[in-house]
C-alpha cells in the first residue's frame, strides 16, 4: 500500500449496520440508519489496515465501504458557478446539493416507488399487459 492509501469508514448513531448474531443462533437485522458520519482513515501498511479492521470489529455502527468520500459541495460548486456568474459559497452549494436531494426524494415518493433495486439484482419479470385465454 502507499503511504496515502485510506479506508473510507461509516457510522450511524445509535444504529446497528450490522446484523447481529446471537449466541444462540437467532439473527437481528439491519436497524434502518439514515444519518451517516463518514472518514477516510489513512492505513500506511497492512499491519495499519488489520488494526484498523480489528478496532471495526466490536463497531456494530460502523462498516468499511468501497470508494473514497465524494467532495459533494465542491462538485456543486463546479457545476453551478459558471451559471451563475459569480462567487458560489460552500454553504449556498451545500443547501443546492440538499435541495436537489430532498426535490428527487419527493418524486420519488409521490410516484410510488419503493426503495430502489441494486444494480447487480435481476429485475422481475414484467406483468403481462394482455389477458391470456386457454381455447
Amino acid at each position: 500500500m502507499a503511504i496515502d492509501d485510506s479506508i473510507t469508514v461509516i457510522r450511524t448513531r445509535g444504529r446497528r449496520l450490522a446484523k447481529l448474531i446471537r449466541q444462540d443462533g437467532a439473527v437481528e437485522g439491519y436497524d434502518d440508519a439514515k444519518h451517516f458520519d463518514l472518514f477516510a482513515i489513512p492505513v500506511a501498511d497492512l499491519s495499519a489496515l488489520y488494526r484498523l479492521l480489528r478496532q471495526l470489529l466490536q463497531r456494530s455502527d460502523c462498516a468499511v465501504v468501497r470508494g473514497a468520500i465524494a467532495d459533494l459541495v465542491g462538485r456543486t460548486r463546479k457545476v453551478w458557478q459558471p451559471r451563475l456568474g459569480h462567487e458560489l459559497r460552500r454553504e449556498a452549494a451545500r443547501q443546492i446539493a440538499a435541495n436537489v436531494t430532498g426535490f428527487f426524494s419527493v418524486l420519488t415518493e409521490w410516484s410510488g416507488v419503493g426503495r430502489p433495486l441494486p444494480a447487480n439484482e435481476p429485475c422481475a419479470p414484467p406483468k403481462p399487459t394482455e389477458a391470456q385465454h386457454e381455447r
